[in-house]
């Protein structure tokens, strides 16, 4: 089951992204392990090594995200980060995953 979890950005305040958790919805894999929304992992400091052990995979995802000049970004699989310029667009092509609860989809409160 492929899900992400997607957020974007509202006011920043004190150097930590505020975010609003805007739901699960469906990905898939597009070919050669293209997502719909594309990993930005090992982009910025705060997603380096392995995602699966990150502390804050949602903080850390925003500030990676909010670096990169991203207008929101999802996790998925407890931790990994994607990306991207048109994400807004494109991040329901699949439909929601309403069915998922934690751990698969996060609650978006930063966890």
């Amino acid at each position: 089951r492929l899900a992400s979890s997607l957020l974007f950005f509202g006011a920043v305040a004190q150097h930590i992204p505020q975010f609003r958790h805007i739901g699960c919805f469906r990905d898939a894999d597009l070919g050669g392990g293209r997502r719909v929304i594309p990993s930005i992992e090992h982009s910025h400091e705060a997603v380096q090594g392995s995602y699966k052990g990150r502390a804050k995979p949602v903080l850390s995802c925003a500030i990676a995200a909010e670096a990169g000049g991203f207008p929101g970004f999802c996790v998925q699989d407890g931790g990994w980060c994607g990306a991207s310029a048109d994400m807004m667009s494109v991040y329901d092509s699949f439909g929601p995953a309403d069915h998922l609860q934690p751990p698969y989809c996060c609650r978006g409160d930063g966890a």
